[in-house]
């Protein structure tokens, strides 16, 4: 037995309370603990009720840590789980606050996933394999990850990519036509969606007649462009390249390379 011979409200938290047993500090806890459990000066105190004291302060100020955490945004049960263990609680005490977290409905993976998936997809145009490694990331188990993407269709991500494409076409019109299909093809694959969203997307742009349209005003900028590139390859291709025929397949190869259609490359190389 021991004897509570003080205890000191903390100065940087008015709701905690320092104890002190035998005129040494022993432990710290909240307001409500100690009139839950009637600690004051005089009072004896057995080393088995000083754990079970201990760890009841231990669940309670880490159920109040998540709450916390919770208050910015909505979190993963994983994320909370890993929040309290760097900030050192015990499982004991991280899995009760979990379970009381989860009664009151402050965490909720599906919720969560759910909420994730329409923000991602509506607001931020991501396909389904980004989103689902970003759930993963943050601890939802796969089977909730898969029944939450349910509501992501695949016709719904062409939509998007197709949105996404556009944009880029438009960004990016004086490049030519083969090398913007290349860098969105890269840029869809970023964002999560597969080869075969990519694949559709990239058939139905071209078959929109305003990126079409588009692309023809844009020839006469990508001929100069492209004239330039292959003037420039040029002057080193006929230091070493003598022969006209391979100089030429030589240089139609360099601008097909750098995205330009084969229409174009030959009125360029027929400069030659």
């Amino acid at each position: 037995m021991k004897l509570i011979t003080a205890i000191k409200q903390q100065k940087n938290n008015k709701n905690r309370y320092a104890i002190y047993l035998d005129e040494e500090y022993a432990f710290s806890c909240n307001d409500e603990l100690v009139v839950k459990l009637k600690l004051k000066s005089g009072n004896q105190i057995d080393m088995e009720k000083l754990e079970e004291i201990i760890q009841e302060d231990n669940i309670k100020e880490s159920f109040n840590k998540a709450l916390n955490y919770l208050t910015s945004r909505s979190r993963t049960q994983q994320e909370v789980i890993d929040y309290l263990t760097e900030k050192g609680f015990d499982n004991e005490a991280i899995n009760i606050s979990i379970d009381r977290l989860k009664g009151y409905q402050f965490i909720d993976d599906n919720r969560y996933a759910s909420n994730f998936i329409k923000n991602k997809s509506q607001s931020q145009l991501k396909g389904k394999r980004l989103i689902q490694q970003e759930l993963f990331s943050k601890g939802v188990d796969e089977d909730i990850i898969e029944e939450s993407l349910t509501s992501y269709s695949s016709t719904d991500e062409l939509e998007n990519a197709i949105k996404i494409g556009t944009q880029y076409f438009f960004s990016k019109k004086n490049l030519p036509y083969n090398q913007i299909k290349q860098k969105l093809s890269n840029k869809l694959i970023t964002k999560g969606y597969s080869w075969e969203i990519v694949s559709e997307c990239l058939q139905n742009i071209e078959k929109d007649q305003e990126i079409q349209t588009l692309m023809e005003n844009q020839q006469e900028v990508h001929y100069i462009e492209g004239k330039k590139l292959a003037e420039k390859y040029y002057e080193k291709l006929i230091r070493k390249e003598k022969n006209s025929f391979l100089l030429k397949k030589k240089l139609g190869a360099y601008l097909y390379q750098k995205g330009f259609q084969q229409e174009l490359i030959q009125q360029i190389i027929d400069c030659f």
